[in-house]
């Protein structure tokens, strides 16, 4: 699974490409995913076994959960909430679609597209979980150039002016 900087950068980068003008709710999307399923980690601060809660999030990490979970999401924003809602939905399903370039190792926890219809997951499989620093450095590299080619086209057009 790729860290939360990739997706970070995933959601910047999607939010560049669609000229999107609240580039944190896309950002926001992008670990939303990973952020509701770490909510299972609270059973490390309290002495009652917890283990369950991950069980219970775990369909919130497909993306019907996530759209179930985006449209509460834009219930506490007091930005309009059908851009609020397809913002943050963007950058989740984007996550999951990120998400699904790892090699599942013992069984894939992500890739549950068709989910809550089926449980069968589905993987590209492009990387291991441990060479979260190659999908970093492409999508780094990638982030770049669109900053760059942003950069060079405003010039240009500061320059016909």
């Amino acid at each position: 699974m790729p860290d939360w900087i990739s997706h970070i950068l995933l959601g910047l980068i999607i939010a560049e490409l669609l000229n999107v003008k609240k580039k944190s709710l896309v950002v926001l999307g992008s670990i939303l995913p990973d952020i509701i399923l770490k909510t299972y980690t609270l059973a490390l601060l309290t002495p009652v076994p917890l283990n369950f809660m991950f069980w219970f999030f775990y369909p919130l990490h497909t993306i019907a959960g996530v759209l179930l979970f985006s449209f509460l999401l834009t219930l506490i924003f007091q930005y309009d909430a059908k851009k609020t809602f397809l913002l943050v939905s963007i950058g989740a399903v984007f996550h999951i679609l990120l998400d699904m370039t790892t090699k599942p190792i013992l069984y894939n926890i992500q890739g549950l597209l068709l989910f809550p219809f089926s449980w069968q997951a589905y993987s590209i499989g492009l990387f291991y979980s441990e060479q979260y620093w190659i999908v970093l450095l492409i999508l780094l590299g990638i982030y770049l150039i669109i900053k760059l080619i942003g950069k060079l086209h405003l010039r240009n057009i500061n320059k016909s002016n």
